[in-house]
């Protein structure tokens, strides 16, 4: 699409989104700030932008793009709870850096050393369930291997619910897969998770 349109945004932002949906975010960045820069008026690009930018863990750029999305819709719901769950991120380091006594980091660092994915508490809209939202991938982790994209939404492990990363580190073992209860936007999947051993 890009080579018959080189300068509309449309073939861009199509090429982008597939590689992001593809789970190759460093690959997608290109094509979605070229159709962001085409089209700037599009909160669905800036949204996209957003996204590859915090797969690659450029929070403060994911953070921008997705301020940018909201002031052209501000209905988009999943750029408004993405935006506050990295600014509450960028609010726990600032505090962590803070404490002169050093805290530890607790559980959600070795979760995502061991998945290959960040993971952050979320609410489900209107139920109140809480979940574990994907809010970046490693490309070839364990969590992209079985299937996860950023955004997405953990509801259950072995069909329990999960609600903080400590839960999920307790049940993580080598060679023994987990059942995800994941939820993609509307879609409900189940998806198989297995660690190295």
């Amino acid at each position: 699409a890009t080579a018959l349109a080189p300068g509309g945004a449309d073939g861009w932002a199509l090429l982008g989104l597939a590689r992001l949906r593809a789970g190759d975010a460093a690959a997608a960045l290109e094509p979605l700030e070229r159709a962001s820069a085409l089209a700037p008026g599009r909160a669905d690009v800036a949204h996209n932008l957003g996204t590859a930018r915090l797969a690659l863990g450029r929070l403060d750029e994911a953070a921008a793009a997705y301020r940018a999305a909201l002031a052209l819709d501000p209905t988009l719901a999943e750029s408004a709870a993405t935006l506050a769950a990295i600014e509450e991120r960028q609010r726990a380091a600032a505090a962590a850096t803070a404490d002169p006594r050093g805290r530890p980091a607790g559980g959600a660092p070795a979760v995502e050393a061991r998945l290959g994915a960040a993971l952050e508490g979320a609410l489900v809209a209107g139920s109140g369930q809480r979940g574990l939202r994907v809010a970046s991938l490693a490309p070839r982790g364990a969590a992209a291997r079985a299937g996860l994209a950023v955004g997405d939404l953990l509801l259950t492990v072995e069909g329990r619910p999960i609600g903080s990363p400590e839960g999920l580190l307790r049940l993580l073992e080598p060679g023994r897969p987990l059942r995800l209860g994941v939820q993609r936007g509307a879609e409900r999947l189940t998806l198989l998770l297995a660690l190295g051993g």
